[in-house]
């Protein structure tokens, strides 16, 4: 068992705070992923967790006891960074068994441990080598056996694949899965990389200048985006994000966009208050029958650039307004690899009601729907 409860941390440097008012609940055996742009916290947030940085306020609470005071090898933590750290004058088996060495443990029980582990991730036949002689994707498994072998309570990533080519990041992310699915021990990696949390992760936590902005499961990440920020972070291509004029009606149930009306009355929000639309980049459609027909507005578009990925093709676009003074929009849509399209080419671009999302312009968070009772949920 490892639950782990992170209560209001906060970290700053001089002047600059780093965390602000970390919250942040883990339960036993689940795959957290904290997400965010360099420089967000979020490596600074898994050294506190280990031990290696020290919060200026909070608690880290294991299994309903404060960890603070505690140095980082009485946590019962197990660390795989980026850079493997490998030691290498020694073997892969000294490597693995290192850590075990140094506690005294048995040699029987320290060549059962290191077999296992080798047996698990495919290192067997490497166990004499060094590490000048392992791939990129070798050294990193020898870097997970070695976290492994210590049996640990809490296993913490920080950015592990950010040195390997694609092939290699897909082939240990997978790695890394399976090994949660066996193990079913509690962990939390840290990344950049949207396709490693949105496929390795129970939950994601996105944090955003020290705070998290959103925390909740991929499909919550990637289907509601409580902020702007969450919205254009997760996703390649990006959410579109347009501050359209809209134009409403005297009733306030619905509004104008690019002259097609759009129902708003759902939405707890004014007439006076500034917007922002969201649109995924795969709702927007060129033929309408994609829609299998709900009620959708069209926009006119011109391509810009194509992107030819082979399954797909991302296309870049500029938005025709009806109104020529209006302000020029762009939009990225992905388009099926078989759709012809060129560069010039002038289309129609189709988006479903039921695709668009709102938000505050001012706060940049995300409109909540009327509910009866005042009950509130996200649009």
């Amino acid at each position: 068992m490892a639950k782990l409860s992170l209560q209001r941390i906060s970290k700053h440097f001089a002047q600059t705070h780093i965390l602000k008012d970390i919250d942040l609940d883990i339960d036993s055996g689940e795959f957290l992923v904290l997400i965010g742009p360099s420089g967000c916290g979020k490596s600074t947030l898994l050294r506190i967790v280990a031990g290696l940085d020290h919060a200026d306020e909070g608690q880290v609470i294991l299994d309903g006891r404060s960890i603070n005071r505690l140095p980082p090898r009485e946590r019962n933590m197990a660390l795989v960074f980026q850079d493997y750290a490998l030691y290498p004058h020694k073997t892969v088996y000294d490597n693995l068994a290192f850590g075990l060495s140094i506690r005294g443990t048995p040699k029987s029980e320290i060549e059962q441990k290191v077999q296992a582990a080798a047996e698990l991730l495919q290192l067997t036949n490497l166990l004499q080598r060094k590490p000048a002689a392992l791939s990129g994707g070798q050294r990193q498994r020898v870097a997970i056996g070695r976290a492994l072998v210590r049996e640990a309570q809490l296993f913490l990533f920080d950015e592990p694949l950010s040195n390997l080519d694609a092939k290699l990041r897909t082939e240990m992310r997978m790695e890394i899965k399976r090994l949660h699915q066996r193990l079913g021990k509690t962990m939390i990696y840290v990344t950049h990389d949207q396709v490693e949390a949105m496929t390795l992760a129970d939950r994601i936590a996105v944090i955003n200048h020290g705070r998290i902005e959103q925390l909740g499961t991929p499909a919550d990440i990637y289907q509601s985006p409580a902020t702007t920020f969450v919205a254009g972070f997760m996703g390649s291509p990006a959410m579109n994000l347009l501050d359209l004029p809209l134009q409403w009606s005297t009733n306030g149930q619905s509004a104008f966009i690019a002259g097609q009306t759009v129902p708003v009355g759902h939405l707890e929000t004014t007439p006076e208050q500034a917007i922002t639309l969201g649109i995924r980049p795969e709702h927007l459609y060129i033929d309408p029958g994609h829609l299998n027909g709900q009620a959708a507005i069209t926009l006119n578009a011109v391509i810009e650039l194509i992107e030819p990925l082979g399954a797909e093709t991302i296309a870049t676009l500029r938005l025709e307004q009806p109104t020529a003074n209006l302000e020029t929009f762009t939009v990225q849509a992905r388009l099926p690899g078989h759709q012809a399209v060129v560069n010039g080419q002038k289309l129609q671009l189709h988006v479903a009601h039921a695709n668009l999302h709102w938000f505050d312009s001012e706060k940049g968070t995300r409109l909540m729907t009327r509910q009866a009772g005042n009950k509130d949920q996200a649009a």
